[in-house]
């Protein structure tokens, strides 16, 4: 189950988004070694392109000290 609440407000009950990306692209990685794939290479592309926006999020609430709260 997913995370249910800021991380900071109600303490970790769930998994991350960002691990459930990870392990969606490890699956496609070793998917796309044993059958080499354009489109499953595609995914993996764009799953790296979500974290990067997932980290860019992060960075850019930690800067403005709300990041694990449900403040905007």
């Amino acid at each position: 189950m997913g995370q249910g609440g800021p991380i900071k407000e109600v303490g970790v009950n769930g998994c991350q988004i960002d691990d459930v990306i990870e392990f969606a692209k490890d699956v496609l990685t070793v998917f796309n070694q044993r059958v080499p794939c354009r489109e499953t290479s595609m995914m993996i592309t764009k799953l790296d392109e979500a974290l990067l926006w997932s980290l860019k999020r992060k960075t850019d609430r930690e800067k403005r000290n709300v990041e694990g709260t449900s403040k905007k």
